[in-house]
């Protein structure tokens, strides 16, 4: 049983015991035994609600829809308007080829290898899932294209609809209240559609302005699964029965979410860390310093495992930049752009700190967390009035601590390479503050005055129209934005019946993207990892973004890749190249020489015979 490349008999078997015995941990130690699995009970309880309460399903199938409408039309074979291939929707057509490259290449031996960067390993990434995938892949036979696009999106859907009805019934088992969580957990989007209605007069084209909740856990697979960890874990804080067992269930999943997503596992280690420590009086000091280490070391070894911060050569991934996400809001022309405000914020900058730019540094910041919180703004005022109120408790102080940590580092970090990731710490504040949105709605439902049930049916209203965007957009841009053609499907699937070897192709020239119509050819579309995702061979060079991001040396051999350098020759073997480039005549001329391997109309291989 040889499953993944070099990799022995011996070690495979490791390696899929441990996968295995890791999420028996998660899932309280017990996934086979049904009878016993803490996990399983949950799932089991929420689908008996579901059969009990039926009309949930009218908020249940259109979520389905809606949400499998983003993700499930990539990766599939089309032909439209005569162009046929594998089409992509959206960002799927970058990230989700990384991730697909990562799948079919990197973990061929160990230490595991850069898809995109011929002779560096990956390190300083979250590769976890994209390792399960592999396993899986090989084990079962099963395309990483089905397993990415179809499978995982359809039972995280089923996952997390469970969870949610697990976690509101906690909260409160009322079929309303559950009934208004998943409203908002489901349909909620962001308020840019009043940035285009001012505008342009219409809601159409709001969805593409800022990152939407929707968009991003169909868009970006790891972030949505550690919600799913998540949510289980706000479950368990909530039943508030916090023993060794628990502890350590709370420090393997921040392992696993680290793993998946460094945002996510910052997140749960801040809720596991809040968690003990509001339960300081009752541990007492040796067991809360025992638990909180606990969580520590989860979080410690999976800095270790994932991100090797003893080999990073580029230092600290984030630095200080207060609010440098929040400007733009006003600043930009396509966004609420309030030019006076502006004006007045970079004249006070030069008088030092002082009232007016605080207040002017507020408004920004309340713009910030309305434009992209949308309805559930309110429910974050809501939570302000509890605590004004004195009406909160234990379990509300846990998520308010870690809302306020997940908006604070989106606020005041940027991160190297793509300085605007470090918004990702604030989707998971957005999620949380779900909970105290769909409280508000309880409460003005429940109350006998007429203005409530006004204010909640405005309230309702206001959630939906960005995403009726979406809905229009999944229909309008089908099949997808970008599409590997036939002729290089064919070329990249005889490539991957070639002998393991580096793979040379035409560094991405952005002028290409205005030659082509919607949908465009991948090549033109984009700096992609699309070569190694279809072919499993490493690339010498591609997706600059991604050898950015992994931290990997990469200015020399990026001159030489766009001079055409024949020194690179003597790196590769093989030279793929999309017959619309037209290769470059001086690397005929090079010492190494280029042999005709195979072609189509579409594509050319060449071998390099050193």
């Amino acid at each position: 049983m040889l499953l993944i490349g070099n990799i022995g008999n011996e070690d495979c078997e490791i390696l899929i015991g441990l996968v295995v015995e890791t999420f028996k941990e998660v899932f309280q130690y017990n996934v086979v035994l049904k009878d016993r699995c803490d996990y399983c009970q949950i799932m089991k309880h929420a689908f008996n609600y579901i059969k009990k309460h039926l009309p949930l399903l009218f908020l249940i199938v259109p979520a389905f829809i809606l949400y499998m409408s983003v993700i499930i039309p990539s990766g599939s074979y089309y032909c439209y308007q005569d162009r046929c291939g594998i089409y992509f929707w959206g960002v799927h057509g970058h990230d989700a080829i990384w991730h697909l490259a990562i799948i079919e290449t990197a973990f061929r031996r160990i230490p595991f290898i850069s898809p995109v960067f011929s002779g560096a390993n990956l390190s300083g990434y979250n590769y976890l899932f994209d390792l399960l995938i592999s396993v899986f892949s090989k084990i079962s036979g099963i395309s990483p294209l089905l397993i990415f696009f179809k499978i995982i999106p359809i039972v995280w859907f089923i996952l997390f609809t469970l969870l949610s009805i697990s976690l509101a019934r906690k909260l409160k088992d009322n079929k309303i209240f559950v009934g208004f969580f998943l409203f908002f957990l489901y349909f909620s989007s962001s308020f840019t559609y009043i940035i285009t209605l001012i505008k342009d007069q219409t809601i159409f084209g709001s969805a593409g302005l800022l990152s939407q909740q929707i968009y991003h856990l169909m868009f970006n697979l790891q972030y949505a699964i550690s919600i799913l960890t998540i949510l289980y874990l706000i479950i368990k804080i909530k039943e508030n029965k916090i023993n060794t067992k628990t502890i350590i269930t709370f420090a393997v999943i921040t392992f696993i979410n680290m793993g998946l997503k460094f945002y996510g596992g910052f997140v749960t280690l801040t809720l596991g860390g809040l968690y003990i420590l509001l339960n300081y009086i009752s541990l007492g000091i040796k067991k809360t310093t025992t638990y909180l280490a606990i969580i520590g070391f989860g979080f410690g070894l999976s800095v270790l495992v994932f991100y090797s911060p003893l080999n990073s050569k580029t230092g600290s991934i984030f630095s200080l930049s207060p609010f440098a996400l929040v400007h733009p809001i006003t600043e930009d022309p396509g966004l609420f752009y309030l030019r006076k405000l502006t004006d007045a914020r970079y004249f006070l900058l030069t008088q030092g700190i002082g009232p007016k730019l605080i207040l002017i540094e507020l408004v920004n910041l309340l713009l910030f967390l309305f434009f992209y919180m949308g309805v559930r703004f309110f429910g974050l005022i809501y939570l302000i009035v509890k605590i004004i109120r004195r009406k909160i408790n234990q379990f509300d102080l846990v998520l308010l601590g870690t809302m306020a940590v997940s908006i604070s580092t989106s606020i005041l970090l940027v991160q190297k390479a793509e300085w605007w990731n470090t918004i990702q710490f604030f989707y998971y504040a957005i999620f949380l503050s779900t909970v105290y949105t769909a409280e508000l709605a309880f409460i003005l439902i429940k109350n006998k005055v007429i203005i409530s049930k006004v204010i909640l049916m405005v309230l309702i209203i206001m959630s939906i129209p960005t995403t009726i965007d979406i809905v229009k957009n999944s229909i309008s841009l089908f099949p997808g934005g970008t599409y590997i053609s036939d002729g290089e499907v064919e070329a990249l699937t005889y490539l991957k019946t070639q002998p393991r070897g580096t793979v040379l192709s035409p560094y991405f020239d952005p002028r290409l993207t205005n030659r082509y119509q919607i949908p465009r050819p991948i090549f033109a579309n984009g700096d992609t990892a699309y070569v190694s995702a279809l072919s499993g061979q490493p690339s010498y060079f591609t997706d600059l973004v991604q050898i950015r991001l992994t931290g990997i040396d990469y200015q020399k051999r990026l001159e030489n890749v766009k001079n055409n350098d024949c020194r690179i020759l003597k790196e590769v073997d093989y030279v793929y190249f999309n017959n619309d480039f037209k290769i470059a005549r001086s690397l005929f001329d090079c010492p190494a020489k280029l042999e005709f391997l195979w072609g189509n109309r579409t594509a050319t291989i060449y071998k390099v015979i050193k």
